[in-house]
């Protein structure tokens, strides 16, 4: 990573509370940009970075309301595009959007303030503009809003973020100026409440467009790949080789950092294509991607695979009552034919229903013998 502009303000809201009023909303301006070579601002401003795409974060992907011409941030970031990086203009750019904070924050009763981190730099060469909140609680130790100490920042501290990518949204902006569509998104944000609830004033300073979380598009992508082949009987055999063919494309982008992590529609297309044209599958009309990005199931043209979806498709789990036992297996392993590793067998003329497991190994008989004698 290499920080080209960094500044730290304070933006200042104390919700009342019993007979405390309520203080702010207002904000501390900061007298000058941080140092960039300073070994603690690149600290924090790293391990904010650090937590996009990492497990338990709520990141969303989306774009700017364009169409909204109260929202004032988005022709400024233009401005600041413009002025290829100018340190005024990058200043004046943050000044602006704590102006946007102010007034988004001062409707919402419950919403608290803190440190505003703004950072601007390069990354696997890539061009982006971060803003953060993160609590003055939280093991920063600022003074004059400079950091002189500061602990790895976590989830649980990370209060709010925003991330643009700067080339993409260069790439957006040319396409919309030559009137051409684009769908996919330039830039990405955590928030415990989204746009709703008391936190939802920063990402409404923004004049963000929320896009499909990961964990739903995940989910929404499987349902698709599911619905186009049970609707289609020459499909309908290859159904679960599909999804298995969707599940290591998923597992595949999982694996790399988080620029490459990114899957398209057409992707996600090739995968199952992959599987019907292995098994010389002819006269099927491959309008995959227009069914997954309808509105039954708003699959976006670029999402990030959720880890807990994805082991969703692939795993298992059923508990006995109270607990007694547990049961955790591959769903490729479970049927109701008398081939499956593990059989489910319910007669509809009884209310009972068991379990067979099959293909026991040598060392598992051997364990249940022993503790069948130990009973």
């Amino acid at each position: 990573m290499q920080l080209l502009q960094a500044v730290i303000h304070e933006l200042i809201k104390v919700p009342a509370k019993g007979e405390r009023a309520a203080l702010g909303p207002d904000f501390i301006e900061a007298a000058e940009q941080l140092d960039v070579s300073d070994e603690t601002t690149i600290v924090l401003i790293e391990s904010i970075i650090s937590l996009y795409g990492k497990k338990g974060s709520y990141s969303s992907q989306g774009t700017f309301d364009l169409t909204d011409t109260a929202q004032t941030f988005p022709p400024n970031f233009s401005s600041f595009i413009e002025s290829t990086g100018d340190d005024d203009a990058f200043f004046g750019l943050t000044i602006q959007t704590m102006d946007n904070l102010v007034s988004k924050s001062s409707s919402e009763n419950f919403a608290t303030g803190g440190y505003i981190v703004f950072a601007h730099y390069m990354q696997s060469g890539q061009n982006y503009f971060l803003v953060a909140m993160v609590k003055k609680k939280d093991g920063i130790t600022l003074v004059d809003l400079r950091p002189q100490t500061i602990q790895r920042v976590d989830l649980s501290k990370l209060h709010q973020a925003i991330r643009i990518n700067n080339t993409n949204y260069l790439n957006a902006m040319e396409l919309i100026n030559e009137n051409q569509p684009f769908e996919g998104s330039y830039l990405s944000f955590i928030s415990p409440a989204s746009n709703r609830g008391a936190s939802g004033y920063f990402i409404k300073a923004f004049g963000c467009h929320d896009a499909i979380p990961a964990n739903i598009a995940t989910r929404s992508a499987f349902d698709a790949v599911k619905y186009y082949f049970e609707t289609n009987e020459t499909l309908r055999p290859l159904k679960s080789e599909a999804v298995d063919s969707v599940v290591s494309l998923f597992n595949q982008l999982l694996s790399n950092d988080e620029e490459n992590r990114i899957c398209t529609l057409d992707m996600l297309n090739k995968a199952i294509q992959g599987v019907i044209t292995y098994h010389n599958v002819e006269s099927v009309t491959d309008n995959f991607m227009d069914l997954a990005n309808s509105e039954n199931f708003n699959v976006p043209e670029n999402f990030y695979p959720n880890q807990t979806a994805v082991t969703e498709q692939t795993r298992l789990k059923l508990i006995g009552l109270d607990g007694a036992w547990t049961l955790n297996f591959e769903k490729r392993v479970f049927g109701t034919s008398t081939e499956s590793e593990i059989q489910f067998i319910n007669n509809p003329n009884s209310s009972q229903a068991s379990i067979v497991i099959r293909n026991l190994s040598d060392d598992l008989i051997k364990i249940l013998q022993k503790a069948s004698e130990d009973v």
